[in-house]
């Protein structure tokens, strides 16, 4: 029986020596599947953090894009707007001026502006008179008697009123006529 005995001590030990290299066998294929879905997983993510951080650079982007595109935007109707307000604004002026040029007071306005106008065409003996169409026909005379030994000219009714004064010996022009001071001060209008 002592063969027996040592037959089965042999057994046991080639068991567990068995046993050992079994388990020793799970615990390397256990840690090489942790690692390698360790390594899936890593893997994974880094690929969808790349593509996150590509989806947020293009969201940026986009909204950018859509920043800037409303802006502009606002800044055309705020600018249409403007342009729409000092045209009406214009437009009120311009009917308000034009009753007034049918007055009495007018022609004396008019030979005020002039004479105030050559007065910042400083010291000369040769000037020019420029005035507009309109009030060329309906006041020559007056103005003739009233600015003796100048040329008085005409110009175009568009300039709605006023005049331009050229001072000859200074090669001096002066535009003090209604639409030029009304686009000057139109231009100052803040909306």
């Amino acid at each position: 029986m002592d063969i027996e005995k040592k037959l089965k001590n042999v057994e046991d030990n080639c068991i567990n020596l068995a046993q050992k290299d079994a388990d020793e066998l799970k615990k390397a294929t256990e840690k090489e599947h942790d690692e390698k879905i360790a390594d899936f997983i890593s893997k994974y993510k880094e690929e969808l953090d790349m593509k996150l951080n590509k989806e947020m650079a293009n969201l940026n982007k986009n909204y950018n894009h859509s920043i800037f595109t409303l802006k502009k935007e606002g800044q055309i109707k705020v600018e249409n707007f403007k342009k729409s307000k000092i045209r009406e604004l214009k437009n009120k002026i311009l009917d308000k001026y034009n009753d007034y040029k049918n007055t009495e007071e007018y022609k004396y306005d008019l030979i005020s502006r002039i004479k105030a106008t050559m007065g910042k065409a400083g010291e000369g003996s040769r000037f020019e008179i420029m005035v507009v169409e309109n009030d060329y026909n309906n006041y020559i005379e007056m103005l003739k008697n009233e600015f003796v030994n100048i040329d008085i000219k005409q110009l175009s009714n568009d300039y709605i009123g006023g005049c331009i004064i050229f001072n000859k010996d200074k090669k001096m022009l002066i535009d003090n006529t209604i639409r030029t001071v009304l686009e000057e001060e139109l231009g100052k209008v803040v909306i």
